[in-house]
């Protein structure tokens, strides 16, 4: 059993934030959407804050994604994706 090669372990927590961040993602563009179609029905000024606040948004997501891509900001995404998150109903 000591002779024995210790095995690779996967990386657990990076495999989740890669799951947050997917769904961050399709969360995002959903909203996004969503605020698209209401900013073109009733253009007021409610919409069009919504509709940059969503695009606020959806560049936060992307700018996390490719920063838990090139280097790891596992301790930071959970944080920043559970704002966001928690504020959209």
């Amino acid at each position: 059993m000591a002779d024995q090669p210790i095995k690779v372990q996967r990386d657990y927590l990076k495999i989740v934030c890669y799951a947050i961040a997917a769904f961050e993602a399709l969360h995002s563009l959903y909203f996004l959407l969503d605020t698209a179609y209401l900013l073109i029905s009733y253009t007021n000024l409610y919409t069009i804050m919504a509709f940059l606040g969503t695009n606020v948004w959806v560049l936060t997501v992307v700018a996390l994604s490719v920063g838990l891509w090139k280097r790891p900001l596992l301790s930071t995404w959970p944080i920043s994706s559970g704002g966001p998150s928690s504020t959209v109903a």
